[in-house]
């Protein structure tokens, strides 16, 4: 079996085209600002370090970097975007009764729920010991335990502070 060595102008142009194409690419990432941050950080990260040249990271490696790490944010960002959540109409009650009364308790805020239910509010469906039973998105029965009232009613006094 033989080996064919390439001539020395073809490496050269097996070089300058990798090069090429590494020029256009890191050209590329650079028009992003975010990706010539990163990689601008990262680098200067380097030198503060004082790691030697011969270990420092290319510029063309860093843009690499920089571009890869910012895709894997945008991606975690897409991820958690349709988890954001969201007021419920027990939570938004809550919040205007907060906003009627600022120093409203867990046990008047329970008497108002009450109230509400007994004059046949539009979204209280049922409200016994343990639980409160309301209408929630899309027309659906929601239940909560009343233990869980003190968190809301916290949540909902932070929104004024």
């Amino acid at each position: 079996m033989t080996n064919i060595h390439p001539t020395p102008f073809e490496l050269i142009d097996t070089y300058r085209e990798f090069y090429a194409a590494e020029q256009a690419a890191a050209q590329q990432r650079m028009r992003d600002p975010a990706v010539l941050k990163l990689t601008m950080e990262s680098m200067a990260a380097e030198i503060v370090r004082h790691l030697p040249t011969r270990h420092q990271t290319s510029i063309y490696d860093a843009l690499r970097e920089a571009e890869k790490a910012k895709q894997l944010l945008v991606a975690e960002q897409n991820r958690r975007a349709g988890s954001a959540k969201k007021t419920d109409t027990l939570q938004t009650f809550i919040i205007e009764a907060v906003r009627s009364d600022r120093a409203i308790t867990d046990a008047g805020l329970l008497k108002k729920l009450k109230d509400e239910e007994r004059r046949g509010g539009d979204f209280i469906d049922e409200i016994d010991d343990l639980k409160i039973t309301f209408v929630g998105a899309k027309d659906r029965l929601k239940t909560v335990p009343i233990s869980g009232l003190k968190h809301r009613l916290w949540r909902a006094k932070k929104c004024f502070e």
